[in-house]
């Protein structure tokens, strides 16, 4: 093997060996330092010691299969299967992908990473090292799950040891706390480090609940912050104009039929190109942006879950083949 495609292999699946020296690492000090002090303690039930090992299990094997799973690939021969967004006038017009050369469906992103175009894109995920998409994304909301459930049961079990140990203890409470974290280091370690990935995933999975419950990718999350800063801008330059008399409400550029946000926005910045980014060349240029637009995908909390536990283009593949 070269050097140069090892580096390529070592690169891709760098995120991969972070997480397995995270969660092996984490778990051999459960296996190794947590386990024979289960087993002396009072405080726990004895039961714990083999729901651990399902945990793992769970937790390892759901790692696995979202490792596995398909986003969905938008080609030539797919473009029908994964037809099933309107494009909204907003964030998407309908056009060419100019890397594939193929029809650009709504919702649809060419990643870079897996070199395809892929439908309803949400991101390229490194912990897995492929991107999520219509097809895998309610297959990664599980992995987030189980891994929150996992750091959740880890640290309320560890919380209830080290707790046990510190009242079994003689002294002062601080010298009890002082003399458990020096004989239990490694599993105070592992502790501290399961109540910070409770909140670090639990954070991160509460936002792709959010993004689900407004039917809204992390793509477009980001594209529609984008657009927003700029109407805000815009809307304040225009309502500013106004005030001032520079224009009448029925004057300045508005949004034409078909066009984006996006075209929008690129044509002002390259009017500001042209004049050198000079301000004051640019004042007679005033932009209405109109009332801002809202999500055409949002059609409400049940069917939009729906729409990412049962993929629309997997539905319509279905239909198909009771036709």
């Amino acid at each position: 093997m070269s050097e140069k495609k090892f580096d390529e292999i070592a690169s891709a699946h760098a995120q991969q060996f972070i997480y397995c020296l995270a969660v092996f690492g984490s778990w051999a000090i459960v296996f190794i330092k947590v386990y024979p002090l289960c087993r002396k303690s009072n405080h726990l039930a004895d039961y714990h010691t083999n729901v651990g090992y399902v945990v793992f299990a769970v937790c390892v094997g759901s790692w696995r299969f979202a490792c596995g799973t398909d986003s969905g690939n938008i080609t030539e021969q797919t473009l029908d299967k994964y037809d099933v967004y309107p494009h909204d006038d907003i964030l998407y017009t309908d056009k060419i992908c100019p890397t594939l050369k193929i029809r650009k469906l709504a919702r649809s992103k060419y990643d870079k990473y897996s070199d395809r175009h892929i439908p309803r894109f949400d991101h390229f995920c490194g912990w897995l090292n492929r991107p999520i998409g219509e097809e895998n994304y309610r297959w990664f909301l599980l992995f987030l799950l189980i891994h929150v459930g996992m750091c959740v049961y880890g640290s309320t079990v560890l919380y209830l040891l080290l707790r046990g140990e510190i009242e079994n203890e003689s002294g002062f409470f601080r010298t009890k706390v002082a003399m458990v974290v020096w004989k239990h280091l490694w599993i105070v370690l592992a502790f501290c480090l399961m109540v910070t990935m409770c909140f670090v995933l639990g954070a991160f999975f509460s936002f792709h609940l959010w993004l689900t419950a407004k039917n809204m990718t992390t793509n477009e999350f980001y594209k529609w912050k984008d657009i927003k800063a700029w109407h805000k801008e815009t809307n304040v330059k225009y309502q500013q104009a106004l005030r001032s008399g520079a224009i009448r409400a029925d004057e300045g550029l508005t949004m034409a039929s078909g066009s984006t946000y996006y075209q929008m926005k690129s044509d002002s910045v390259k009017r500001d190109e042209e004049r050198g980014g000079n301000e004051s060349a640019n004042d007679g240029i005033i932009i209405n942006p109109g009332p801002m637009k809202s999500n055409a995908y949002d059609h409400g909390f049940v069917r939009n879950f729906g729409e990412v536990f049962f993929p629309l283009a997997l539905r319509k593949k279905e239909r198909q083949k009771d036709l």
